[in-house]
């Protein structure tokens, strides 16, 4: 390693010749056939900003920014442009190169230029690296107010608005293990809903500690409306390209991607209010509606298993608990939310915790929150009445609900606080549930 005022760094000098003496080993192909070179070169991949900083603290602080003559910072940063150039030729080198970059101490400037080529490869990357790219995004997109001027605010909106063009794969809600197809399939299925599952709580842990990009977020969100005009809540400078992809969104309706990432950044409790009231407002107003619902969640149970508890169910919760206050617009997206969460998360712990808190709006409103019960009820005869709506797997909805009959038999102990159509729909829910079960228990059970 060279030191004094030297400004080139040797080990550039080895990933060049590393990245040549492989592509001659793999045909002026990849990097992917020459193993041994392979492992070296990813060896100084890895190492690379360790040596960078070990050179630093020996040279008194090593600058990576290269000046021209006038002493004026030139953008060609040769370390920066070695890694992009790396992970542009080979896509398999994306997680190394990512993690290298992440790790050298960059200017503002050079700090906006991987940002956007982080930006330009989440549109065309595979899959498996939709977690690197988007964690390395939450990480190291520069920072803003949230305010919506400046670059760096226009940058985080930018990242937003990309992040909201994410399609998820609707995978089998066995994660790949539903029966259909050959092996290969399941294990593909699988692989691409652990990545997804990944990719979301990569986004859940950016958005908790990045409260420019929460706020980017709640705000383009709630700047998107069906209709054109001047509506914009969006503060840019009128020549931001951010502007721009603001107002074209303006004119589309909400993607299923914008459901799962307000519940990506309702995980965070201090943002949860925030999401809550946007979640209300938005369904009042008829912009979140039950098929945005279905798009966003039907078939992907299992990638969103991490936002079940507390975000979805929250937000399920707020909806229901505000149908007295709120128009039926507000209601109906709660009984849609509640009933998906059914049926897309399966497993008897989430199905317990669902039935649980639709028993809980029945106890806490009757008597007093009439529509909330309505509500509530509403569910369990949806549920019963679609049977598989969301599994993407006919289900018979009585059948799903009879391993928590007796959370519906508790309700009985409320049937004198019922109005009439209650204690009738409540009746229907017993027979149609109960039914069975009862013929293989005891009264005594019953």
């Amino acid at each position: 390693m060279m030191m004094g005022n030297e400004r080139e760094v040797p080990m550039m000098v080895f990933l060049i010749e590393a990245t040549a003496i492989t592509k001659k080993n793999d045909n002026h192909t990849t990097f992917g056939s020459g193993n041994g070179v392979r492992g070296i070169l990813l060896d100084g991949i890895a190492c690379l900003p360790d040596v960078l900083g070990d050179c630093a603290s020996l040279m008194g602080g090593y600058s990576y920014n290269n000046e021209n003559e006038n002493g004026d910072e030139n953008n060609d940063n040769p370390i920066l442009s070695t890694l992009q150039q790396l992970r542009t030729e080979d896509p398999t080198l994306l997680i190394p190169c990512l993690d290298a970059i992440g790790s050298l101490p960059l200017s503002a400037r050079e700090l906006e230029r991987v940002t956007r080529d982080a930006l330009e490869a989440l549109a065309t990357v595979e899959v498996w690296g939709l977690p690197a790219l988007t964690t390395f995004l939450m990480n190291n997109c520069p920072s803003g107010n949230g305010s919506g001027s400046g670059s760096d605010s226009d940058l985080a909106f930018e990242v937003i608005e990309e992040l909201r063009k994410l399609p998820l794969s609707r995978g089998s809600r066995n994660g790949g293990s539903s029966g259909n197809g050959d092996g290969n399939d399941k294990d593909a299925n699988k692989t691409t809903i652990d990545t997804e599952t990944l990719m979301i709580e990569s986004l859940s842990r950016g958005f908790a500690h990045r409260a420019d990009l929460t706020s980017a977020l709640l705000k383009a969100i709630k700047g998107t409306h069906h209709s054109t005009g001047p509506h914009s809540q969006y503060n840019y400078p009128h020549s931001s390209q951010a502007l721009i992809a603001a107002q074209q969104q303006q004119q589309q309706h909400h993607s299923p991607a914008d459901i799962w990432l307000l519940a990506c950044c309702a995980t965070a409790p201090h943002n949860l209010p925030k999401v809550k009231t946007l979640f209300r407002t938005k369904a009042n107003n008829g912009f979140f509606t039950p098929q945005l619902l279905r798009d966003a969640l039907i078939g992907n149970g299992m990638a969103l298993r991490s936002l079940f508890h507390p975000s979805l169910m929250e937000l399920a919760d707020g909806l229901l608990r505000s149908s007295n206050v709120e128009g039926s617009s507000t209601v109906e997206l709660g009984v849609t939310l509640y009933q998906l969460l059914f049926h897309e998360f399966w497993e008897p712990m989430q199905r317990q915790e669902v039935v649980g808190s639709l028993v809980t709006h029945v106890g806490s409103g009757v008597g007093v929150k009439v529509k909330e019960v309505d509500a509530a009820m509403r569910v369990f005869s949806n549920i019963i009445d679609n049977g598989g709506i969301g599994s993407g797997k006919k289900e018979d909805g009585a059948a799903a609900l009879r391993p928590f009959a007796p959370f519906l038999i508790s309700l009985l102990e409320h049937l004198h606080h019922m109005t009439t159509a209650q204690v009738r729909r409540l009746f229907l829910l017993l027979f149609a549930v109960c039914g069975e079960w009862n013929d293989e228990k005891d009264d005594d059970d019953m």
